[in-house]
C-alpha cells in the first residue's frame, strides 16, 4: 500500500467516528499502564505521556488490542501477538455495558436505560477506531527512527511498526465485518419492525 493509499484509508475510517463523544482520553491503556492496589480495592493510571481529548472508543479500542500483544517475548524483536488473547464478541459487550454504566452514573442517567441504548453504538465505534489505533503505532513507531541512535533499536521499531501495519490491515477488514453485520441487522429491523 502506497503512502497516498493509506492516508486515505486512514482518513476515511475516521469519519466514521465523527459523530463519536470526544473524551479525556488515556491513549496508552496496557497492562504496563495499569497499576492495582494490594488490597485490589483501586485502579491507577500511570503515563500520561499521549493523553489528549480523543473518541471515547480509543481507549476502549486500544485496550483490546493490547491485551494481543505479549511485551515481554524473549528474542527480538521482544514482542509479539497471541490470538488466544482476542476478546469475544461477549467480552466486548460486557466491557462496554460496564463503562456505559459508569458513564450513566457520572452523567446522572438511568444505567439500565442508557446502557441499552448507547451499547450497540459504542461497540460500532470500538470497531471503527481499531484499525485506527494500529495506524496510530505504526506511524509512531516509524517517527521515532529518525529519533533513535542504536541501530538494534531502529530494527525494533521497524518490527513493531510493520506488526501495527499488518494489525492495521486485520482490523480494518474485521471493522468492515462487523459495519456490515450491524447494516444488515438494522436493515432487517427495519423490514420486520411492527413500529416501521
Amino acid at each position: 500500500m502506497t503512502t497516498p493509499e493509506f492516508e486515505k484509508e486512514y482518513r476515511e475510517l475516521l469519519k466514521g467516528l465523527s459523530k463519536s463523544e470526544v473524551v479525556a482520553s488515556h491513549c496508552d491503556i496496557h497492562e504496563m499502564n495499569i497499576l492495582r492496589s494490594n488490597d485490589h480495592k483501586r485502579v491507577m493510571l500511570i503515563d500520561y505521556e499521549y493523553a489528549s481529548p480523543n473518541y471515547r472508543a480509543i481507549d476502549i479500542a486500544t485496550l483490546l488490542m493490547e491485551t494481543t500483544i505479549d511485551y515481554t517475548y524473549p528474542v527480538f524483536p521482544y514482542v509479539s501477538r497471541s490470538e488466544k488473547a482476542k476478546w469475544s464478541e461477549e467480552e466486548l459487550n460486557y466491557f462496554v455495558s460496564c463503562y456505559l454504566e459508569r458513564e450513566a452514573a457520572l452523567k446522572g442517567e438511568d444505567a439500565e436505560k442508557y446502557v441499552e441504548s448507547e451499547r450497540a453504538a459504542l461497540v460500532y465505534e470500538v470497531r471503527k477506531a481499531e484499525p485506527l489505533v494500529a495506524a496510530m503505532w505504526a506511524m509512531w513507531s516509524l517517527l521515532l527512527i529518525n529519533w533513535e541512535q542504536f541501530d538494534e533499536t531502529k530494527d525494533w521499531n521497524l518490527e513493531y511498526a510493520q506488526m501495527r501495519f499488518d494489525m492495521f490491515e486485520e482490523y480494518k477488514e474485521l471493522s468492515l465485518i462487523h459495519i456490515c453485520r450491524c447494516r444488515r441487522i438494522e436493515r432487517c429491523r427495519s423490514r420486520w419492525s411492527p413500529y416501521h
